[in-house]
């Protein structure tokens, strides 16, 4: 098992950087990556009025299900 040192950054792309030189599968997440960064903050705020409509947010779960089942398949 690989311990990669890592900044604590709310990036998804900055994460797959620190994983493509141990496995370049890695590389194929880099749009949904784009597409799900903004939400690891904009949600933790109580004042950001965000409006999301329901078929996105579909969209954005199958996107996190897809990149959790291939990091699960990767480490098992």
């Amino acid at each position: 098992m690989h311990q990669v040192p890592f900044q604590r950054r709310h990036d998804l792309s900055y994460l797959l950087d620190l994983c493509i030189p141990f496995d370049e599968a890695f590389a194929q997440f880099y749009a949904d990556a784009d597409e799900l960064t903004p939400y690891a903050v904009e949600f933790r705020y109580p004042d950001a009025l965000i409006f999301i409509s329901p078929d996105h947010v579909w969209t954005i779960i199958e996107i996190a299900e897809r990149i959790y089942a291939f990091v699960l398949a990767r480490l098992n």
